[in-house]
């Protein structure tokens, strides 16, 4: 019986350190997407909101409307998921 107690105890303390750790993902992300978006609002502000920050060009209606935080042209954009950015 103390046995079958000690693996709930210790299954129970695994769930939480796994639960806490998937909140914690989400607090972060939560916290990028609002960092991402009060940034897009100075952008807006400036005047530079819709601008590629590497090569200048406008980024598509379309990308901004997906994801109006984007700071990058989808040619930029990929080009640095390719690794090929210099």
């Amino acid at each position: 019986m103390e046995q079958n107690q000690t693996l709930i105890d210790h299954l129970d303390s695994s769930l939480r350190g796994e639960t806490s750790a998937a909140t914690q993902a989400m607090i972060d992300n939560d916290r990028a997407l609002q960092r991402q978006i009060t940034e897009a609002l100075e952008r807006l502000d400036t005047g530079k909101y819709g601008i590629c920050e590497r090569c200048g060009k406008e980024i598509g209606a379309k990308r901004l409307e997906a994801l109006p935080y984007v700071t990058l042209c989808i040619d930029d954009q990929e080009l640095i998921e390719r690794g090929q950015a210099q």
